[in-house]
Formats: C-alpha cells, structure tokens, sequence
C-alpha cells in the first residue's frame, strides 16, 4: 500500500512586515512552536504557529537592513540573526503570568567581525561548546563561541575561515556526527569540507565538474551551492548524510566524511535550486526559482516526484513543521507576506 501526497493552500497569510520576507525559522521552547521571521525592512516577527493570524511581537535591529538569517541560539530560549555584517542574540521570553505575552528581548552578538553581508547563520549544538558560523559575501567564514557574549567581539570569535570561497560563501553546515566539520558552498561553485578547529581543507569539489549538462547551461543556471541541509537520518545512524541544492536545478546526497555524492536528482528544477528541507530519511521537499515547490520520495536509491505545487510569487525561503496528517510548510517569497501549506499524506 502507497502513500498520496497532496498539497493545500492556506486561507490565511501572515502579513505583519512592510517589505519582502526573506528568513524564516521555528523556535521550539517546552510550552509551544514559535515562527519568527525576518525581513528587508530590519525587523524579526514573532507568531504563534497554533493561532499565526496575529504578530505576538516585532523587534526591529538597529541597522533596518535586511534580516537574512535566523538560527537556533546557544542557549534553549536564545536564537541568533544576522543583519548586515552583525548578528543579534534573540531572547524569546515567555510571560509566567495568566496572560501567556511572549516577546524578544535583543542584543547585538558580533559587530563587524565579518566584513561584509552575511548570507547564512548555522549553529553546531554540542552541550559543550556549541559553535555558531556566520558566512559572508566575502566568501569568508567567521566561527564563534555561541555561548559567550562579552564587550570584545574578538574574545568570542573562535576562528576565521579564510581562502575557501573566492567569492559569495552562500551555505554552510555543522554536520550532526562530525563535530570539527564545517560544510560550505559558495558562488564559485566549490563545496568544501573543512576541519574548523585548524582551518584545514579535507576535502572539496567544483560543482562544474560534476555538471553533466551541456556546458551552455552553466551560463545560464551556473551550479552554484545554494542549499545544504542534513539528511534526517534513521536511529542510530551515524554517518552524516548531506543534501546539497545547486543553481542548474540538481541536488544530491553527499557522504560527509569522504565528499562521495551518493544519490543525485538531476533537472529537479528548471532552474536553480534555492533549498532543500529534509522531511524524514527518503523524503525530501525542494524549493526552486522556478516558483515550484516539488516533494521527493527516495526510492530504491532515486528520487521520485510525489507533489508540486507552482507558488505564485519567486520564492526565497521556507520551514516545516510537523502536524496531524503530514506537515505544515510556511514559505516566504518576494511579497510582504508568509504563505502556509499543509502537505498532506494519506494512505491509498
């Protein structure tokens, strides 16, 4: 017996901000799932996934320039953004009183320690010493101590990840089982593997040589890194598994200890591929530049199309959480709003 997957629009759009939606991000805390988004108009929102109608709380970073990433903080109530060259701690404080109010109390992490826009945030959660990477138009990486916060931006940098991208560092990944590896990919096309704690390369790969399309076609949708998200893995597992998305509408699994692409889905996209979500261990959904969302199932090592839905707007970020019957997709596009799908699955 099969699986059906379907996706539905829902009625209602969370609208809040005054300019394009560009990150988003689930907060888990004990007593409930909060979305929080960030936006070209320098402002994080707060909603509430149970009830998102209404914006429980905006905070606006002192900048006003766009906010392009929000990850998880070193800390259980703590999560991070970045805006411009700087990055924020975001304490998400919840009222012990009967009137259950919710807001974000900010402060500024870093300031000007990357020398230029960052693209993405990732935070490795070791209990110890848990890491947060900040990557940048430069092409550099700047690693932090997450748990520390002091007057001197230069006690809490951990380690500078220089000369692995020559131009735009758009992805990076802690894998989960490899606690020195930093995974990154940029606009040159390279996807490196580096051994953060010395800076040292272990492996990488050029994208184009790994194109099996036309060489015309790199001109047009050139295999730039856009996405790269841990494969969920089964129980026990580990060996990490990587999902990584590129510009020419490919993405592949990749075995993070030895760089060998496992299982790759060629022309899943017309054009790039902006990210990836991993859903459970053979279920993949894909977000495209070609306004498509498109849901994959891993069978017998390939990936077949389950779902697609066309969005009406050009997309530029989602997250997923888990509900009755499947998954709710929140997705951010060029307008000022936040759409919802529900993706569901039942059994034929």
């Amino acid at each position: 017996m099969g699986s059906r997957y379907e996706f539905k629009l829902a009625d209602v759009k969370l609208g809040g901000h005054s300019d394009t939606v560009i990150s988003l991000y689930i907060h888990a805390t004990s007593s409930n799932y909060w979305l929080l988004s960030g936006s070209d108009d320098g402002s994080v929102k707060l909603w509430d996934t149970n009830d998102p109608a209404t914006c429980l709380h905006s905070v606006v970073l002192q900048e006003r320039e766009p906010v392009t990433s929000i990850c998880a903080g070193g800390k259980p109530d703590q999560v991070f953004s970045a805006s411009a060259s700087n990055i924020y701690s975001l304490i998400i404080c919840e009222s012990s009183d009967n009137d259950q109010q919710i807001k974000i109390q900010h402060s500024l992490f870093s300031q000007g320690v990357n020398q230029d826009e960052i693209n993405q945030l990732c935070i490795s959660l070791r209990k110890n010493a848990p890491y947060l990477a900040a990557a940048d138009d430069t092409g550099c990486i700047q690693v932090y101590h997450a748990s520390q916060q002091t007057d001197s931006n230069r006690r809490q940098l951990y380690k500078s990840i220089l000369n692995k991208h020559t131009t735009i560092c758009s992805a990076i990944l802690f894998p989960k089982n490899s606690p020195w590896c930093l995974l990154s990919g940029g606009y040159d096309c390279q996807l490196v593997s580096t051994d953060f704690s010395i800076g040292k390369t272990l492996w990488s790969l050029n994208m184009q040589n790994t194109d099996k399309k036309a060489p015309d076609n790199q001109l047009v949708n050139p295999p730039f890194v856009h996405s790269i998200v841990m494969q969920s893995s089964q129980p026990k597992q580990k060996r990490d598994v990587a999902l990584v998305g590129l510009g020419n509408g490919t993405f592949f699994e990749i075995l993070v200890k030895t760089g060998d692409i496992l299982v790759t889905r060629e022309n899943a996209h017309a054009s790039g591929v902006i990210q990836l979500l991993s859903v459970n261990p053979n279920l993949v959904i894909s977000l495209g530049n070609d306004r498509m969302i498109k849901v994959w199932l891993k069978e017998i090592e390939m990936y077949q199309l389950v779902a697609e839905i066309r969005h009406d707007r050009k997309l530029n970020a989602a997250i997923i959480q888990t509900c009755s019957q499947g998954y709710k997709l929140y997705v951010a596009d060029v307008s000022s709003n936040i759409s919802i799908y529900k993706l569901e699955i039942t059994s034929d």
